[in-house]
């Protein structure tokens, strides 16, 4: 990142001073990998490279954060099994085009998602992939997105999904019917969402039940609640699955 600037054939001012910008969301980036179990990368789909990887890749696929680099898009291809790619290339192409449908302004707010088998040290591991508008080209098209690679809860690949949290519903794409069709967002309730931070602090019921002044069968109805609302069966899976609907920050 020190010499992207030079690196680069000869750019206009705006351009320059997009990439002097990127030069800044690359510290952001770094900050925020050393903090989250997430792997972390900056894509330049100007250039169609990576800006930026973390060194979480280590643990996902055995490859440093050099390597990640280099691959670029080419990481796709060579870890998503042959019968997902078409479904993975459809995705990052209607996503563009739902992000073209939205006011420029808001472009940058919305957070894509999508579930994919990963080829992991020689097996396959269902991966949560998210790519997040940073910084956008004159046209308002996406020029440098934020994406993190981590854990899914999903037993199979696909669930694509637009998510802006200010919006009344999320935008789940169909590949049987090629649209993205809006959803309604999951709501909480109050006590779902405090049985839900209580469990990720890990407490269990009898805790939380001391806690809340709740009686233990209370919190344990709560749970069903909840875990019935996310369509999960684990602690885990509610967490993975609130983050990816942004249920919590």
């Amino acid at each position: 990142m020190k010499n992207l600037l030079s690196a680069l054939p000869a750019i206009g001012p705006i351009e320059e001073e997009r990439y002097q910008k990127a030069e800044s969301l690359v510290l952001a980036a770094q900050a925020f990998a050393r903090s989250s179990h997430k792997c972390v990368y900056i894509i330049d789909y100007y250039r169609r490279n990576f800006l930026y990887a973390s060194e979480g890749f280590r643990f996902w696929l055995g490859l440093d954060s050099e390597e990640v680099r280099d691959l670029g898009f080419e990481l796709y291809l060579r870890h998503i099994p042959d019968e997902e790619l078409p479904l993975f290339k459809e995705f990052c192409r209607k996503s563009f085009e739902l992000l073209e449908t939205f006011p420029p302004e808001r472009r940058t707010e919305y957070n894509f998602s999508s579930d994919f088998h990963f080829r992991c040290n020689n097996r396959l591991r269902m991966v949560n992939l998210q790519f997040l508008p940073l910084v956008l080209d004159r046209k308002g098209n996406c020029w440098i997105a934020l994406c993190t690679f981590s854990f899914s809860y999903r037993k199979e690949c696909g669930h694509l999904m637009a998510n802006r949290k200010e919006d009344p519903c999320y935008y789940e794409y169909v590949p049987e019917e090629q649209r993205w069709i809006p959803r309604p967002h999951i709501k909480l309730t109050k006590g779902e969402h405090e049985v839900l931070l209580l469990l990720m602090q890990g407490l269990n019921v009898n805790a939380i039940s001391e806690l809340c002044n709740k009686s233990p069968n209370t919190v344990k109805t709560v749970k069903k609640s909840l875990f019935l609302k996310l369509k999960v069966r684990s602690i885990q899976e509610a967490v993975a699955c609130a983050m990816t609907y942004q249920l919590i920050s």
